[in-house]
């Protein structure tokens, strides 16, 4: 089974936007969840008005990981 990924241009996309749709930040203390939504709603030319972020606790039972699933500019 092959994957038509292109990985270059997955790189270069998360390169220019860490927090776009789809992306996952696994290895988080948890207090770095307010660093990626002041990111989302506060910086740069993409101020968010609302965000749908996934959270999930990793099994380490220490760390999170953060997915973004939605964002919309409104």
């Amino acid at each position: 089974m092959s994957t038509d990924i292109n990985i270059e241009a997955v790189i270069e996309r998360v390169g220019k936007d860490p927090y776009s749709e789809g992306v996952t930040h696994g290895g988080l203390h948890p207090s770095s969840v307010m660093h990626i939504v002041n990111n989302l709603f506060w910086s740069g030319d993409q101020n968010f008005s609302k965000v749908t972020l996934e959270i999930k606790k990793e099994q380490d039972d220490h760390h999170v990981s953060v997915l973004v699933t939605e964002r919309d500019l409104e």
